[in-house]
């Protein structure tokens, strides 16, 4: 775009069923408002989400709905 851009981005709501028996293997705290946390579980788990990003210089915004099932 030739241009620097500001895109914020935010998890408006996630709601995460199934998780049972799960043992938390790995949490990396990547910076004061960011984690990654990675674990093991037996069963099935379903993700809903909501993401959005805005594009400040644009004055734009998206929004994604997501849904997976890890089996």
């Amino acid at each position: 775009m030739g241009q620097d851009v500001t895109i914020s981005t935010a998890i408006n709501s996630i709601n995460i069923t199934g998780l049972t028996n799960f043992v938390p293997q790995d949490i990396n705290v990547t910076s004061p408002n960011s984690a990654a946390i990675a674990t093991s579980s037996s069963g099935q788990i379903a993700v809903d989400a909501e993401l959005s990003a805005f594009v400040e210089e644009m004055d734009e915004s998206a929004t994604a709905h997501l849904h997976f099932v890890l089996e």
